[in-house]
């Protein structure tokens, strides 16, 4: 009986899962999944790839490789690990405005993270929305 029950909380946290990032993709340019303990990218990266326009696959490779500097990285570890003060669901999540390589030159974004719930499988995943900076793409100057 309690794997049937798992097999049923499994599938609806799947299915939550995916309801989920089908909203986000409504909201923000993207979204992907990502080990907090590795930064390594573990689901379907085809957003980001796209907002990079990245003719590489990104799935299955780490986020640190995109950031441009050090302190970047060391800025997204800290937005990563700092738990939220209010932990109760109800808080906006925080975002970190960043800058990625692309295949055009750096990509500014605004990033915000939820903790995906490790279940029965011992994964520290958190959801990672993307929203391009409007301001990176300035029309271009009218004609006098």
């Amino acid at each position: 009986r309690s794997s049937n029950a798992s097999k049923v909380d499994s599938t609806d946290a799947s299915s939550l899962m995916l309801g989920s990032r089908h909203v986000l993709r409504g909201l923000c340019d993207g979204d992907l999944v990502l080990d907090r303990r590795s930064c390594r990218i573990v689901d379907d990266a085809s957003c980001l790839e796209r907002l990079l326009k990245s003719k590489k696959k990104l799935c299955d490779t780490s986020l640190f490789d995109l950031f441009l500097d050090t302190e970047s990285r060391q800025r997204f570890l800290q937005f990563l690990n700092t738990e939220d003060e209010n932990s109760t669901g109800t808080a906006i999540p925080r975002g970190l405005r960043v800058s990625l390589q692309g295949t055009d030159g750096p990509v500014s974004m605004d990033l915000f993270h939820t903790r995906i719930p490790e279940g029965t499988t011992g994964n520290d995943y958190c959801l990672l929305a993307m929203k391009e900076d409007p301001e990176q793409k300035a029309p271009p100057d009218a004609a006098p």
